[in-house]
């Protein structure tokens, strides 16, 4: 479990979201579970965010961003299959 930058160190709702935007400042998108757990100790550990905003997503609601539903994909586009190559590829709906 992860104390916090320096000894005698607490994580609270503050500095939690302020760990989640620089996260989305670094990555350009919100983290996952599993991807804040890998990433190192400049942050609290997922069981301190949980145990202070009750929930991953109500920590990501309070840090201004939408969360995930669980099951929905990570990226807004889809799969297809390029009709030249047969290869999967990203597809972007229009609209």
């Amino acid at each position: 479990m992860n104390t916090g930058p320096r000894t005698g160190y607490s994580w609270n709702r503050e500095t939690i979201v302020y760990a989640i935007d620089l996260w989305h400042r670094r990555y350009l998108k919100t983290p996952t579970v599993a991807e804040w757990e890998r990433a190192g100790d400049d942050h609290p550990c997922r069981h301190t965010v949980q145990r202070v905003f009750g929930s991953w997503s109500a920590a990501m609601r309070a840090a201004g961003f939408k969360p995930r539903r669980r099951g929905q994909p990570r990226h807004p586009w889809r799969r297809a299959r390029c009709p030249e190559t047969g290869r999967w590829v990203p597809f972007t709906p229009a609209g």
